[in-house]
Parts: structure tokens; C-alpha cells; sequence
């Protein structure tokens, strides 16, 4: 089984935190970003099989992000969760027409996310 390499890209620590812990403790490599400017570095340096972005974020959101990524061919492979608190299908609908893969709402529910995760990277 290949190690996947998952990028986080959320301003809150505390999120990164337990969803790094949640995708080592199921045999992910992680790399983190602060915001999407950061995340988008990250995505040029490393290349990750997926990402998770929150949406509102300073510098890059998380809409602009996806974006960013699917702006660029090479890296139209990489699946892109994103996440966010606000409960709207309105925003809904304009992660899907980024580009977005997986639209879920915070709280995350940490299974599903796993479920999805495993879904796009067997």
C-alpha cells in the first residue's frame, strides 16, 4: 500500500492538528499550510496525491485555491476536499465549479472524511 501524501490547508492550528493525527494514525504522509498562498506552495513543491482546504483563510481562500490548482494542468489530478463552516449551497455550488471534489461542513465528521479520503486514493 502506497503512502499517500494528503495536504492540510486550514488557518486554524488546532484543526490541522487533529486531522494530521487522524490521517497518520490511517498511514498518510502530511504536509500543512496556513492559508492558500502557503497551500498552493505547498502543492508546487510537493506534488500531494490529495487536499483538504478550509474556506475562509487570510492571503488565499480556500474557493481561490482550487482555483489556483486547477488553473495549472499538471496538477489537475490532485483530488481537493473543501470544507467549511458555513452551511450554504450556494457555496456549495461555486467549490464544485472551482473544481473542488468533495464539498463537507464542519465539524467534520472524521469517518466520512476517511471513507471519502480512502473513495479517491485506493
Amino acid at each position: 500500500m502506497k503512502n499517500h501524501l494528503i495536504l492540510i490547508v486550514d488557518d486554524d492550528q488546532n484543526i490541522r492538528d487533529i486531522l494530521a493525527q487522524l490521517l497518520l494514525y490511517n498511514n498518510y504522509k502530511v504536509i500543512e499550510a496556513r492559508n492558500g498562498r502557503e497551500g498552493f506552495d505547498r502543492i508546487k513543491e510537493n506534488n500531494p496525491d490529495l487536499a483538504i482546504t478550509d474556506y475562509e483563510m487570510p492571503n488565499m481562500d480556500g474557493l481561490e485555491l482550487i482555483r489556483a490548482v486547477r488553473a495549472e494542468k499538471k496538477y489537475n489530478n490532485i483530488p481537493i476536499f473543501f470544507m467549511s463552516g458555513i452551511l450554504d449551497d450556494i457555496l456549495a455550488t461555486d467549490a464544485k465549479k472551482a473544481g473542488a471534489n468533495e464539498f463537507m461542513n464542519k465539524p467534520l465528521d472524521l469517518v466520512k472524511l476517511i471513507q471519502k479520503i480512502k473513495k479517491w486514493l485506493p
